[in-house]
């Protein structure tokens, strides 16, 4: 029997999982070059888990997550 609780949880979890976050020319326009390449998810953070699939967090905005689907 499935539990209403774990069908918000799953629906939560696929919400945040799908989240993209797409920077707009505001974003960039007041960011350094290395600031901006890591909020691109163009370099891996040291302290990732997930090494290249991690992609940084954005200012503003939920995490952006990994795309699970590939």
């Amino acid at each position: 029997m499935i539990f209403k609780e774990n069908i918000i949880a799953i629906e939560k979890h696929n919400k945040l999982r799908n989240f993209t976050y797409t920077m707009d020319d505001n974003d960039a326009a007041d960011m350094s070059d290395k600031e901006r390449n890591l909020r691109r998810g163009s370099k891996p953070q040291p302290d990732s888990v997930h090494g290249s699939d991690f992609l940084p967090m954005v200012r503003g905005s939920l995490p952006r997550t990994i795309n699970y689907a590939r």
